[in-house]
């Protein structure tokens, strides 16, 4: 899951384009309820590239259907030969030779306006659930697990990608089929289409027997795969502590236990999809020959020819390869579907952190007034989080809020960064309340320094000018300096240039803490958010880091959680904290004289 509070205030969103090489942000037609309708209006703007690809494809496949007109003919030929028979012959191995050889440069051709129409169809449904992600509220993360949201992303748009390739190949491949010798045997002999005719009920009352099962059983296992996609990540992440508690066996155990399920699941499908599978084999081989008998029987009453029982055959054979190759591509069209359902769930989502529509935020110095505040979490509205808090604070001013685990002080930050909205009262910047704003413009304004900062696995200069374009090589060493980085930069073997680690696994705590520090610096925020950013260093480490926050938090608003007290000394104004109520507020010398509740967390600690 991500961290309750970010580390940095981000840059408003790129709104990917509606070019030939990017797609509309978001998909508006998009209904999880209904994924027919939806798959066909992922494909506006590509109909173009979709209907060159179908008659390419068309074009393409026509030996399979002139083929067996042709076998019809040299069978006939030779039973009935003539003196022009070797003539014909050679005519119709020259039109086949041609119809085959199209085939190259058709199917190249197809292949290229399919994947064309396909890729962007898989861009445009990643770049509509990235976007969403970022625009989801912290809440919903709060919820989700980050490896569920992965999954969705990079499967379930492979999925889909699978399905669109199948539905050339599958559908219109026995849809095309289907049409040819349906009209051929109706023009030479009307009697032998009944055999066409009834492979539809046939496939149909199959599709309908199974349809459901297989759907159901894409769902459980799309669910335990999502499950299991979030465990691992988590696993993965925690290898660290396992390693440290000699817990891997423990971990291997339990991680086997939710692949067991998986793999119980995927069983479950695989033997609904077999036994479809064969269930329409069956049905159709019977069908195949009884369609050869009846062939049989009119050649022998002279009803057709023994070319054209051949040719009936041929198509019903086709036929048959390409209903079952349909039927087959109902599973992978089940399992796209239960895609469509899946990006659903976050593309559907309502927690939604609305901006477009809100005032916009272009400055801010910084003062905050929290009038009759109360916030609870969902689901536990009997005891709030935060009860009727009522703060000014002025800008500039740094003010400390201090008190014990679960007494509120993460919450109130979060509700200043915007998280979070009160469930009653009102938080003003500047005199204006915050639920009416721009929050991502806001967020440009502010610098949040935690106490695990989150780095990525780029190198040191990409991690400080995070989302940065524009930044100068002069701005980062100012920032570098502030931060007191300078010893960290010279000790690593390419300067700014070297790469951290996934998260910075490189790095020292105290090292990577000032990286957040100059990633706020080179920001120049008006409002400063340190959540206990100095709570897991040692003494020297802590000192140096101090320094580092000291020049940062200079001319702006500094809000500080902190535990230990010796950190907050020099803070303008401390707010205590209990239960999700202020009890105190004032100097540290002020509280430590009234011997109250601060003086007793300070005791505490000294």
């Amino acid at each position: 899951m991500n961290s309750p509070l970010a580390p940095v205030s981000q840059p408003a969103a790129h709104t990917p384009g509606t070019g030939a090489h990017s797609a509309p942000p978001l998909l508006a037609h998009f209904r999880s309820d209904q994924p027919y309708r939806t798959l066909l209006h992922l494909y506006d703007g590509q109909w173009h590239n979709l209907a060159a690809a179908a008659g390419c494809f068309v074009i393409k496949q026509s030996p399979l259907w002139v083929m067996p007109i042709a076998t019809a003919y040299v069978v006939d030929a030779i039973t009935h030969i003539t003196v022009s028979t070797p003539g014909r012959l050679w005519l119709v191995a020259c039109i086949i030779g041609v119809v085959i050889l199209q085939n190259i440069p058709m199917h190249t051709l197809y292949a290229r306006f399919a994947s064309r129409a396909i890729r962007a169809v898989q861009l445009r449904i990643r770049s509509a659930l990235v976007e969403r992600i970022q625009a989801l509220s912290i809440s919903y993360h709060n919820r989700v697990q980050s490896g569920t949201l992965h999954a969705k992303v990079m499967r379930d748009a492979d999925n889909i990608e699978m399905v669109s390739r199948q539905m050339f190949e599958a559908g219109l491949g026995s849809i095309l089929m289907f049409t040819v010798a349906l009209c051929v045997t109706l023009w030479t002999y009307p009697p032998i289409a009944l055999y066409f005719l009834v492979a539809v009920p046939i496939s149909v009352f199959i599709m309908r027997s199974f349809g459901h099962k297989i759907k159901k059983r894409h769902r459980e296992l799309r669910v335990e795969m999502e499950e299991i996609s979030a465990r691992i990540a988590e696993m993965v992440r925690m290898v660290p502590i396992t390693r440290a508690h000699g817990l891997e066996r423990w971990e291997v155990e339990d991680v086997t236990r939710n692949l067991e399920r998986i793999r119980h699941k995927g069983e479950q499908l695989d033997t609904t999809t077999q036994l479809f599978q064969c269930s329409s084999w069956v049905a159709f081989q019977v069908l195949q020959l009884s369609c050869l008998m009846f062939c049989a029987w009119m050649v022998y009453y002279g009803k057709i020819t023994v070319g054209q029982a051949v040719m009936y055959n041929g198509y019903f054979g086709m036929l048959v390869g390409s209903i079952g190759q349909f039927l087959n591509f109902v599973p992978m069209l089940a399992s796209g579907t239960e895609s469509i359902r899946s990006i659903g769930e976050v593309l559907e989502a309502r927690e939604i952190e609305e901006n477009e529509s809100k005032e916009p935020v272009s400055h801010v110095k910084g003062a905050f007034s929290f009038r009759d505040v109360t916030f609870a979490y969902p689901g536990k509205e009997a005891s709030p989080a935060l009860k009727s808090i009522n703060l000014d604070i002025a800008a500039n001013e740094c003010v400390a809020f201090v008190g014990e685990s679960g007494s509120g002080k993460s919450t109130l930050m979060q509700l200043v960064i915007g998280f979070l909205q009160p469930a009653s009262g009102k938080v003003l910047l500047d005199g204006r309340d915050m639920s009416k704003l721009n929050l991502r413009q806001y967020r440009q304004h502010i610098a949040v320094v935690p106490q695990s900062p989150v780095l990525f696995s780029g190198s040191l200069r990409e991690n400080i000018a995070y989302g940065l374009e524009d930044v100068t090589e002069q701005e980062i060493l100012d920032a570098v300096e502030a931060a007191n980085l300078e010893d960290v930069v010279e000790t690593m073997p390419n300067g700014l240039d070297t790469e951290v680690g996934e998260n910075g696994v490189q790095l020292s705590g105290g090292q990577r803490q000032r990286i957040a520090i100059a990633r706020a610096v080179i920001r120049d925020p008006a409002v400063i958010v340190l959540d206990e950013a100095t709570s897991a260093l040692d003494v020297v480490t802590e000192k140096q880091v101090q320094e580092a926050l000291d020049r940062l938090m200079r001319g702006r608003t500094t809000l500080i959680v902190a535990h230990r007290m010796g950190t907050i000394r020099n803070a303008n104004r401390i707010v205590v904290m209990a239960e999700g109520e202020i009890v105190e507020i004032g100097t540290h010398k002020e509280l430590n004289d009234r011997r109250g509740y601060y003086h007793e967390l300070h005791s505490l600690q000294t």
